[in-house]
This record gives structure tokens, sequence and C-alpha cells, in this order.
């Protein structure tokens, strides 16, 4: 064949023989659909078979709610443990943002009113506060008459009720028998929202109250010791050493600062004055007079601050 023919044939067939070459890429499969999101059921409600020193009774439950008392000679305290969250309520594990709505809303009321109580929860999830027979009882004794009312921020309500038979000892000692921190950490298995701490320093933030509060005159925690407490509060190098894991020398059994523990720790209850009739005088004192302060300069210090560096574990920071 001439060769000006076969170029002419091969430009007529090259498209077919290329076409036949050529291959169209095999069609993308769409992604398969995200996969459903595990649905956790919330963990059943439950309240305690046994407060040491207290008799526990049946248990009420209901869809959102569980109640028992406890006894101990006439006090009688019930407690309701109850989630906000409720199909008929807008707030709880479902909707975080009212839930957070409505545990900020509580704060506000509860600090602005009440006697805070020290709860063994991390800063920012819990909050609870005292309902006593005085109401201008700021800051309520051992043997004081009062109800205890708590608010979790994940979506959980508390209440320790004593219909005036209970004092602020029984219903503390009631409440620290509560699984309070898993509540305050987690709703049926759900993480708590996020809740933005700041570190509390001992040395920038605790350690400058207590100074100026705790060491101005005799007898107390500066260079002249008191008579019956070894305890150095002036910001020295054994401020902390003497503070946290010391045996509180005032009450059995307990120590000064309980790291992590605000509610077992007898310095928050000495500074709010929570003490026994046997556990000395609540700090900080008039230097003139020697007796207690009546409005506490440091109230505010000890919720803001204090407690949560001890919640934080009470690092030497």
């Amino acid at each position: 064949m001439p060769r000006r023919a076969s170029f002419i044939l091969w430009l007529v067939l090259a498209p077919a023989v290329l076409g036949c070459r050529r291959r169209e890429p095999p069609p993308v499969a769409p992604p398969p659909p995200p996969a459903a999101a595990e649905v956790v059921p919330p963990a059943p409600l439950a309240l305690p078979e046994v407060v040491p020193g207290y008799a526990a009774g049946p248990v009420t439950r209901g869809p959102d709610f569980v109640r028992r008392n406890y006894a101990k000679g006439a006090a009688v305290v019930t407690v309701t443990l109850a989630r906000y969250g409720g199909a008929a309520q807008a707030g709880g594990p479902d909707n975080p943002a009212a839930a957070n709505a409505a545990y900020d809303s509580w704060v506000e009321t509860s600090v602005s009113g009440y006697p805070q109580a020290a709860l063994d929860v991390a800063p920012g999830t819990g909050n609870g506060f005292y309902q006593c027979a005085d109401p201008n009882d700021r800051a309520p004794r051992p043997t004081a008459i009062c109800d205890l009312l708590i608010q979790l921020r994940p979506g959980v309500h508390i209440e320790l009720r004593g219909g005036g038979t209970a004092t602020r000892a029984d219903v503390d000692a009631i409440a620290r028998a509560l699984p309070l921190r898993a509540l305050a950490g987690s709703d049926g298995g759900r993480p708590a929202t996020a809740v933005s701490q700041g570190v509390v320093s001992f040395r920038r933030d605790v350690v400058p109250v207590l100074a100026k509060s705790c060491t101005g005159n005799e007898g107390c925690h500066g260079d002249q010791k008191t008579r019956r407490v070894d305890l150095d509060l002036r910001g020295g190098p054994t401020t902390y050493e003497s503070l946290v894991g010391r045996r509180a020398q005032m009450r059995a059994g307990a120590l000064r600062v309980d790291p992590g523990h605000p509610a077992r720790s007898f310095v928050v209850d000495k500074l709010t004055r929570h003490l026994g009739p046997h556990e000395g005088q609540a700090m900080p004192m008039d230097p003139e007079t020697g007796a207690p302060v009546e409005q506490s300069p440091v109230e505010s210090f000890v919720w803001k601050t204090l407690i949560p560096w001890i919640s934080q574990g009470a690092g030497d920071n």
C-alpha cells in the first residue's frame, strides 16, 4: 500500500483504536452513611444503702427521681435525688445548654442569698446551700437546724430536708455519703459539659490572703505562735507543709487541708464558722478584741479561691 494511503487509513482508524484502549475510571462508591451515635441510657438514680450512723428507709422511685429517708434518733432527713432533664423539661442531659443556664442561674441565687456548703465535687460542677431555721444565720454551726439543697451542672438536683428535725451536721454527714463526684462528672455515662476553670496558685492566690487575715495579732498564726496550735501562715517555707495533709489539732480524725476534698478540710470549716463546741474559735479574729470578726472578710475568698484550690488537689504551686 502506498505510504500516503497508509497514513490516511491510520487517521481513519486511530480514533476507534485509541477509543478501544481508553478505559473510563470505575465509578466511585458513595461514602457509607455515618454511624449513628451510640445512645447511652441514663444510669439509674440510686441512693446509698448505708450511711454511717443513720438507718436507711425504703426507696420511693419515680420516672426521674428517687427518694429515701435516713434517721438518727429524732432526726429524719428525706433525701430526693432527681434529674431536671425529664421529657417534659427543657434541660438536662439532652439539652446541655439549657442545663448550663439552669445551673448558672441557681449559683447566682445561691451565692447571693444563702450560706454555702463545701461539696466534694470539681470546681464549677456543683453548688450547695443551706436553708436554716434562722434565715439570718450566714454561717450555721453544726448544731443549727438546716436543710441542704444541691445542684449539679450535668442536670441533677438533690434535696436533703429534715423538716425541722435535722442539724447541719446531719445533712452534711448524709451528703458526704452520696456519689456527688460521679453525678457531677457524668450523667448516665455521658461526659458533663466542660467547664473552664483556671488553676488556682497556692503562692499567688491563697497565701497572701491567709497571711493578711490570719497573722495580724498575738495568738494568731504569725511570728507569735498560738498556745494550742502550731501553724505559721506567713507564707514561709513551712506554710504549705503545715497545712496540706497535716492532722487538725482541734478536730479528731480530720486534716487541715485534705487534697481534693474541701468538705473534709478543717480549714474550710474554720473560716466559714462551721465548728463544733470544742473546736476552737472561728477565724479570722478581730486583732483588738480577739473575737471572731462579725462580718468575715474572707468568706468570698473561701468559696472562690480556697475551695477550688483544694478541689484541684491543693498543689504547692
